[in-house]
C-alpha cells in the first residue's frame, strides 16, 4: 500500500514541506524530462511524462501547464500535499533570480571559452587529424603546452638542440612520426613529442 501511496500520491490537505523556489527551478529547466514531479515523489507520474514526450505536443503542453502549476503553488506532492510557500511571491523570484544566474553564467562562460579560442585548444581535432595520417599541417604554427627537449632526431636518444619553453611558438613542418612531430624553431629543423604540441594556427 505504501509503494501505491508514493507512486500515485495519497489524500491529504495540508501543506508539503518541499521547496516551491526549489520546484519551480526544476520545472522550468527539466520538468520536460519530469524531474519536478520526481522531486515531489509522483514517481508515476514523472515517468508517465517522460513517456509522453515521444506523443507529439502532450509531453510540452504538460511541461507548460506544471510550470504554471509549480509558480502558483498547485503542484502535489505525493502525499496529495501542496508544495508551496508561505510567501509564494518570494519562492517565485528566488526560482527566477536562479535560472536567470544560470542562464547568465553560461553565457559568459561560453563566450570566453570562444574568446580565448579554448574549445578549440581542447580537442586538438587537427594534430589528432594528422597523427592519424601520418602528417601535420604544413607551415602552420603552433603553441608549445609545457617545456619540453627540441631534438634532432623522433626520439629521447637523439640529441637535444635546445630546451623549449611554455608558450613558445614554433612552425610545423608536416611531419609526424611515432608520436613525434617535426618543427622549426630559430632556423633550426628538429622534433618534439606530440603532447607539447598545443594550439594549430594556419
Amino acid at each position: 500500500m505504501s509503494f501505491i501511496s508514493s507512486f500515485f500520491g495519497k489524500s491529504s490537505n495540508s501543506s508539503s514541506n518541499r521547496k516551491q523556489s526549489v520546484l519551480i527551478v526544476l520545472s522550468i529547466l527539466f520538468g520536460y524530462l519530469g524531474v519536478d514531479r520526481f522531486y515531489g515523489g509522483r514517481i508515476g507520474l514523472g515517468i508517465v511524462k517522460v513517456i509522453s514526450l515521444s506523443v507529439f505536443g502532450i509531453g510540452f503542453i504538460w511541461w507548460i501547464v506544471d510550470i504554471f502549476l509549480a509558480i502558483t503553488g498547485k503542484q502535489k506532492d505525493c502525499n496529495d500535499e501542496y508544495i508551496a510557500s508561505a510567501s509564494g511571491f518570494k519562492s517565485v523570484i528566488a526560482a527566477i533570480a536562479i535560472i536567470a544566474m544560470m542562464i547568465f553564467g553560461g553565457y559568459f562562460l561560453v563566450k570566453d571559452l570562444l574568446k580565448y579560442d579554448i574549445l578549440e585548444k581542447l580537442p586538438f581535432k587537427q594534430l589528432k587529424s594528422a597523427i592519424a595520417s601520418g602528417t601535420a599541417p604544413a607551415s602552420a604554427s603552433a603553441t608549445i603546452t609545457s617545456g619540453c627537449n627540441f631534438r634532432s632526431g623522433p626520439s629521447t636518444n637523439n640529441s637535444v638542440i635546445r630546451e623549449l619553453p611554455k608558450g613558445e611558438t614554433v612552425k610545423l613542418t608536416g611531419e609526424t612520426s611515432g608520436g613525434w612531430t617535426q618543427i622549426t624553431h630559430k632556423g633550426d629543423t628538429g622534433w618534439v613529442s606530440t603532447e607539447f604540441i598545443g594550439q594549430i594556427k594556419n
